[in-house]
């Protein structure tokens, strides 16, 4: 596995100290630490992987996809194992099915509605995410950068070839299990997803994220573990030498680099395994600096569990609204009167009736005024928990101008 567990802390500090110790240090001092800084995470960062090693990843996050294996490649020998066969054949046909009733109708709700605006290039940030890729790329398809955050665990970058071929069959079809909610329903089963983690050799979110990239038609490049972390005193975040002071409570996260076959790796995704309560916020206080350093133009919201409707959640919700310029939710996601209509232009999409038995006392009396007043624009996926009740709903937020 690739590591870089400084990466994420190092771009969090040059990108965020100067805001935060100005006063302290003068502007001079604070660009060359800022970008000596920014050049040891890029150096770091430029020697991470080697091609070889970039043919490997890519290889795994096909064997993990289902996809065709290259015999002449690093992984060649598993192409004739049953197990391999077998997962193949079972995730192409999942595969083929989703894309056909789902992923095109995203596909070109998309193009239409979200592609337009230029906050859709991102970063995308998507909280409340857990491993979900597969929905992150489909509806933002033109973004460089998504930042995903659960409170599933990471995971390592698996090794197929240690496995024996009766583990490897038991992985891949737990893998399998893993992802068929979110390729039927559309949001993952959180205690199940608990369950299938806990007892895979494959571990953690890392490589369903990889199987989606994959699936989506990507080549992976790089795969690092990353950490988030913050200075315990923002004025002595650097050290009398230059470099990054120790610091407290980091958060651990994948990134994963991309791109387009035969073309640049110019995507990344990052995942962070945090809980973004208030409570959690405070524990851990890299995680408001770093997504401000990341400068994310959309939120994306989808299956919730209407979190952000209560008061515990008020941080992470005031991060969206404060700090990006479109929010593509759900109705689990942020309350409708918390967008104030001089600030926010409101597209509802689908229908809202009401939340699912679970949620039942979420119920949005002004949302549901909103869609009654207005001519919903059509909704042809599913998307978030009411998608069977006929309460299947999107609502796109766009910040106006001042």
């Amino acid at each position: 596995m690739l590591q870089s567990p400084h990466f994420l802390e190092e771009v969090m500090f040059a990108q965020c100290v100067c805001r935060h110790v100005i006063r302290s240090i003068g502007d001079a001092l604070l660009c060359v630490i800022a970008g000596a800084l920014l050049c040891a995470a890029a150096a770091a960062q430029a020697g991470n992987a080697s091609g070889a090693e970039g043919v490997l990843l890519n290889e795994t996050a096909h064997v993990l996809a289902g996809m065709h294996i290259d015999r002449d490649g690093p992984l060649g020998t598993l192409s004739d194992l049953s197990a391999v066969r077998e997962h193949q054949a079972a995730m192409e046909s999942v595969w083929q099915s989703f894309a056909r009733r789902r992923l095109a109708p995203m596909q070109q709700f998309a193009h239409d509605e979200l592609t337009p605006y230029a906050a859709s290039s991102g970063p995308i940030f998507y909280p409340f995410s857990g491993p979900d890729a597969l929905h992150a790329l489909a509806l933002f398809p033109q973004a460089h950068a998504f930042l995903l955050t659960g409170l599933e665990p990471v995971g390592p970058m698996p090794d197929l070839l240690a496995f024996k071929p009766a583990a490897l069959q038991d992985s891949l079809s737990i893998l399998r299990r893993s992802i068929s909610t979110v390729l039927s329903f559309s949001f993952f089963r959180t205690n199940d997803m608990k369950v299938t983690l806990s007892s895979n050799r494959l571990e953690g979110v890392t490589p369903i994220l990889l199987v989606f990239i994959a699936r989506h038609g990507f080549d992976v490049s790089s795969v690092e573990s990353v950490q988030v972390a913050a200075p315990t005193n923002l004025t002595a975040a650097v050290s009398p030498d230059g470099t990054a002071a120790p610091v407290h409570r980091p958060i651990p996260g994948v990134r994963i680099r991309f791109g387009l076959p035969g073309a640049p790796a110019d995507r990344v995704l990052t995942y962070l395994s945090a809980d973004i309560s208030n409570a959690g916020l405070n524990a851990h206080p890299g995680y408001e600096p770093w997504v401000a350093s990341e400068k994310p133009t959309a939120t994306m919201l989808k299956s919730a569990s209407y979190l952000m409707h209560r008061g515990s959640f008020s941080k992470v919700r005031s991060i969206i609204l404060e700090q990006t310029t479109m929010v593509v939710q759900d109705d689990s996601g942020i309350p409708w009167h918390k967008f104030d209509e001089s600030q926010w232009s409101a597209r509802l999409y689908g229908h809202y009736t009401h939340p699912i038995d679970l949620f039942a006392n979420r119920v949005q009396k002004d949302l549901k005024a909103a869609y009654e007043g207005a001519k919903p624009g059509n909704l042809p996926f599913a998307y978030g928990y009411n998608f069977q009740d006929g309460g299947n709903n999107l609502q796109r937020f766009t910040r106006k101008a001042p």
